[in-house]
């Protein structure tokens, strides 16, 4: 929704919105939405798995060749108008180096101090992974709080701070932060909100923003205060699912300590009894930078990235993992690397044990699997692969 009323603020035809292939595909479509309706431009950066060096080398260097081409277009760079950054990749899970990328992408675009210079873009980053699981003071960092109220302008000499800040910053509760579905956070740097953005996306009759004037600024809230249709149990449950964590939990820092030492420990073991080496996305030199993942862990799964039958065999994985051991378990085929691989979460409410039981159990069932050539997979919802049906041994 930020998204498509960006438009109304900042937008014009032929105007650019930049992302990476690695973007969640709601960002994509609402990007193909915006160029269908108004004649926007869509600049995807492609990200190449597995990523042969850092991850700053590997998200900033491209993104600095993409910046670069369009500089060298005949003002094309003045027509970026909207960058949009994962924090935390839905699949596979690899954090991204937010802070370094604004840091390119302000250091482009503030640079130029010519009579063309327009207003930097806006950069909103999708946080959907990151509340309760990203270090709140690498999120608080990007957002300039406590900072001056008003981005410079281009050819202003005090930019330093500015080239951290995003724009805006989106991040829902109910992944990591133990609250229900529909809790989530918009953070607006101050000097984007004007009278007319962002407007809600229903007008109702408690809406303050038909109450500005000259002398009035209405808070941001205020435009979202009241919908009558609207159940607001998940807002309201935010503060008790911060009380939870405080003191049932031990507060952040401890929720931190356990659940990314559950993580690394839960990898180590799953890789050694499936004998995989690596991490989809990452090479094995870079496999064990912890500034790639945090809660959330890749692990190759032990089945052949030859087989034929291989994406069937994992959608049979994944069904028989949560009918037979209500285990709910992503398995994703890495295209670069023609890997299938798990994309597992570490818990509080799990233990070592558990991800044990899984490794168990993804052994027991290839050991069981016999493939019969007969055409499509039938119930299993298999797709590609070359055909067949996965039957359990007897």
């Amino acid at each position: 929704v930020l998204l498509q009323r960006t438009h109304y603020s900042c937008f014009g035809l032929q105007d650019i919105i930049l992302y990476f292939s690695t973007a969640y595909n709601m960002v994509k479509n609402t990007a193909t939405w915006l160029k269908r309706l108004y004649g926007l431009q869509i600049v995807e950066i492609p990200i190449v798995f597995p990523i042969q060096d850092s991850a700053v080398k590997a998200f900033v260097d491209p993104l600095e060749r993409t910046l670069d081409e369009l500089k060298h277009k005949n003002q094309t760079l003045n027509r970026l108008k909207v960058v949009v950054l994962d924090h935390i990749v839905s699949t596979p899970a690899i954090k991204l180096p937010v802070k370094r990328l604004v840091q390119s992408i302000r250091q482009y675009t503030l640079k130029d101090t010519s009579e063309n210079a327009t207003v930097p873009p806006f950069i909103l980053v999708d946080g959907a992974h990151a509340w309760g699981q990203v270090p709140t003071q690498e999120i608080t960092e990007l957002l300039s709080i406590n900072s001056e109220t008003h981005a410079p302008s281009p050819s202003s000499n005090t930019t330093n701070n500015y080239h951290s800040w995003v724009d805006a910053y989106v991040t829902n509760g109910h992944k990591w932060n133990f609250s229900p579905k529909g809790s989530a956070i918009l953070w607006i740097h101050p000097s984007r909100i004007s009278p007319l953005f962002p407007e809600p996306t229903v007008v109702s009759s408690e809406n303050f923003i038909v109450h500005h004037s000259d002398d009035h600024e209405d808070p941001l809230f205020e435009r979202y205060v009241y919908t009558s249709t609207k159940d607001y149990t998940a807002m309201l449950s935010i503060p008790k699912a911060i009380e939870f964590r405080n003191q049932i939990l031990g507060g952040t820092d401890k929720i931190y300590k356990y659940v990314r030492t559950l993580a690394v420990q839960a990898k180590r073991h799953l890789r050694t009894v499936w004998n995989s080496t690596g991490t989809p996305g990452l090479t094995p030199d870079h496999d064990g930078d912890d500034n790639m993942e945090e809660f959330m862990i890749n692990v190759i799964l032990p089945i052949s990235r030859d087989d034929p039958h291989k994406v069937n065999i994992g959608t049979a994985l994944h069904h028989w993992l949560y009918q037979h051991y209500n285990m709910y378990v992503v398995i994703v085929e890495e295209p670069s690397s023609g890997y299938i691989y798990t994309r597992l979460s570490a818990q509080v409410y799990l233990e070592l044990d558990d991800f044990v039981r899984l490794g168990q159990a993804v052994i027991d069932f290839l050991s069981q699997i016999s493939i019969h050539q007969k055409g499509d997979y039938g119930s299993h919802g298999g797709h590609g692969g070359g055909g067949g049906i996965l039957e359990l041994k007897q």
